[in-house]
């Protein structure tokens, strides 16, 4: 429990060395993933939560400073 505290902790200081600019395309990339999960299969639900479980996996054992590079390049994927 500490080691996920841990890690959410570094990940919001991640999103907090964002600009607004790209704080606004998270929100948004975020909000048309919500409308698009409300209208998934419940098969469609479980092979997402899947794949997200998978990325922040991926992200734990990064320092900051590469958590920050991997969502900066996350953002730059989406535009």
């Amino acid at each position: 429990i500490a080691e996920k505290k841990l890690q959410f902790k570094e990940m919001g200081e991640a999103y907090k060395s964002l600009s607004i600019q790209d704080r606004a395309s998270m929100i948004i990339h975020f909000m048309q993933m919500k409308l698009q999960w409300d209208t998934m299969s419940e098969d469609e639900k479980a092979q997402k939560k899947v794949e997200m479980k998978q990325l922040f996996k991926e992200y734990l054992p990064l320092t900051l400073e590469e958590k920050k590079q991997k969502l900066q390049e996350y953002i730059q994927s989406l535009n």
